[in-house]
């Protein structure tokens, strides 16, 4: 799904940032997962936390949560190379890690849908 920055008509021009930290979704018995906000209220979505190696590549800071929030739950019922795969890049130096997931319930997903980047 393609950012539209006009997919919601807020009603003003201000740039509203919600702050998503990676370590939520473990909290509050999964009251912080995304499909539980309403990103419609905001203009961008800043997740958080990332790492910067000395060569300027990022990865993720925590190797379950952080594809789950992006991208949705692992979809392991889907046959490889029947379905498009995300990927995470998890640890320094080391391939991504990719997989099916329910992207549909992922932050980008519905970030992007409510019309926020």
């Amino acid at each position: 799904l393609a950012w539209d920055p006009d997919a919601v008509d807020r009603g003003h021009s201000k740039t509203i940032i919600g702050y998503y930290a990676s370590w939520q979704w473990y909290d509050r018995m999964n009251l912080a997962e995304p499909k539980n906000f309403d990103f419609s209220k905001i203009t961008r979505a800043n997740f958080a936390f990332f790492q910067i190696t000395p060569e300027g590549d990022i990865y993720g800071t925590d190797m379950w949560a952080d594809p789950i929030t992006l991208f949705g739950f692992y979809d392991w019922m889907a046959e490889a190379g029947t379905v498009h795969e995300y990927c995470s890049w998890d640890e320094p130096n080391v391939e991504p890690n990719c997989m099916a997931h329910n992207y549909e319930e992922g932050l980008i997903y519905l970030a992007h849908k409510a019309g926020a980047e």
